[in-house]
């Protein structure tokens, strides 16, 4: 054999027997927690807030200035509590919505409490939450804060407040709302409602119009509406709400909403709806799955996309023709096989910060730069793992006894033959609303990194598609 041939003959021998041999990936890197998350953009796109772990159960926000990506602020909080949502009040204010996490694999609860800050860190403040009901000069000065808060939006144009939803301690009875200066929390009611466990939404003038729950009482679907701020609140009757009506937005023309909804039972669609009648022009629906979410651009929140699962998400666009809708596809083509999400922009449109995932990947998020034409990433979410090394999540269909379709995620151990193979079945909790997708999944990844195959089955009683399917486990364990 000639020299080279041998010498390439062997080095293609040692790199197979390195493949062969290679060290499982460490379960370490699978049951990390992950290093950053919920990330929102500037008004102005100058700057970056996220939440970033800092181990050992403490969790902070930080400030970056995206021209030089050097951090500009650190907040650090207390063991086991971490941001929830954040909201930028404006180009230099923040509000963090404080959550704590209970569990290593619970998701983080919101605790009703709110934090201010500055961009830089400075004048920060426990602006609402139960912490100020001690006697203080800002009690006294303010009132006491009795109630669970929750932010209903950020009005534009911006001006220093923010619309904010309380449960009020002291009357289960009532559901209100206020507009919250962001710096001094100082507030005035804006809304107040005889139902308890409310949430409100608010038009693009910043007038708080419709409100929607479950009656804690009577345990019905309740939604309530108005012409402006000043008019009286009307409740709508069953045919109006159907089976489940989740209002998202309010249209450009501010009459109607955008609304997840199902009439009798069958997967959720996305509407356009006048919600004070039972007009509902249907923009996206399937005939198997809820709709999972929208995809929108900017302030208002005007959907141009809806994406649905079970399986690999399949994004509608409304109309193709819209730029946020062309921005999406082209930026979704720069990252085969993975979904992208547009999560910011900038006020002028130039800068887009964006979220990547898949099934093998745990996520990334990015920012697109329009005058620049680039795309550079900013922090992953679990950088530990390589996709390259994570096992296929391919969604099948199973048929049960009776017929009835059930959704499934199996997930394949990398590099190995769909056949033959020990098979795991990993039921979620919940049990019920909760569903499992196609997206990385750490408990399933970690058996398939060690040869087995996972099936995750989305049984009756799962979310996902549409509430008849939810019922249809009720009060059926042991049964079908």
């Amino acid at each position: 054999m000639h020299p080279r041939m041998l010498h390439l003959f062997c080095s293609l021998l040692f790199a197979i027997a390195g493949m062969a041999c290679a060290a499982p990936v460490p379960i370490a890197d699978f049951v990390q927690r992950p290093e950053a998350g919920v990330p929102h953009l500037s008004p102005d796109g100058a700057h970056l807030a996220i939440r970033i772990n800092l181990a050992d159960g403490l969790y902070g926000l930080r400030v970056i200035r995206l021209a030089d990506m050097q951090t500009v602020s650190l907040l650090k909080m207390p063991r086991h509590d971490l941001p929830g949502r954040i909201f930028w009040v404006d180009d230099q204010r923040l509000l963090i919505e404080k959550a704590q996490q209970s569990g290593s694999l619970d998701e983080p609860e919101p605790t009703g409490e709110l934090i201010s800050t500055r961009l830089d860190g400075t004048e920060q403040s426990y602006l609402y939450g139960y912490f100020n009901q001690e006697d203080s000069l800002r009690t006294r000065a303010k009132g006491r804060d009795r109630g669970f808060v929750s932010v209903i939006d950020v009005p534009l144009p911006h001006d220093g407040s923010v619309l904010v939803s309380v449960l009020p301690f002291d009357n289960r009875k009532v559901s209100l709302a206020y507009r919250l200066d962001a710096k001094s929390g100082a507030k005035r009611e804006i809304a107040r409602i005889g139902t308890p466990g409310l949430a409100f939404l608010a038009d693009a003038s910043g007038a708080v119009r419709i409100a929607y729950g479950i009656d804690e009482e009577t345990l019905k679907r309740s939604v309530y509406v108005r012409d402006d701020a000043e008019a009286q609140w009307r409740r709508l009757d069953a045919a109006a709400i159907g089976e489940e009506f989740l209002p998202l937005s309010f249209a450009p023309d501010g009459k109607r909403v955008y609304a997840h909804y199902s009439a009798k039972g069958e997967p959720k669609a996305l509407v356009l709806a006048t919600p004070v009648n039972a007009e509902r022009e249907v923009l996206a629906r399937d005939p198997e799955a809820d709709v999972w979410g929208t995809l929108s651009a900017g302030r208002p929140a005007t959907p141009h996309a809806a994406v649905f699962l079970p399986g690999r998400p399949r994004t509608v666009y409304l109309d193709d023709r819209r730029n946020e809708a062309r921005l999406h596809e082209a930026l979704s083509r720069k990252f085969p096989d993975e979904f992208t999400s547009l999560i910011d922009f900038g006020a002028d449109g130039t800068r887009v910060l964006m979220g990547v995932s898949s099934d093998r990947d745990p996520g990334a998020y990015y920012l697109f730069d329009a005058k620049a034409k680039t795309i550079r990433k900013l922090v992953g979410v679990l950088p530990a793992i390589d996709p390259l090394r994570m096992g296929e999540r391919r969604p099948v269909r199973i048929e049960a006894r009776d017929g009835t379709a059930l959704h499934a995620i199996l997930t394949l151990p990398p590099g190995r033959e769909a056949k033959d193979l020990p098979l795991v079945l990993n039921p979620h909790g919940g049990p019920y609303e909760v569903a499992d997708d196609w997206f990385f999944d750490t408990d399933a990844q970690l058996l398939a990194s060690r040869g087995y195959a996972v099936l995750q089955v989305n049984f009756r009683g799962s979310g996902g598609s549409g509430p008849g399917f939810r019922k249809a486990g009720y009060r059926e364990w042991g049964g079908r």
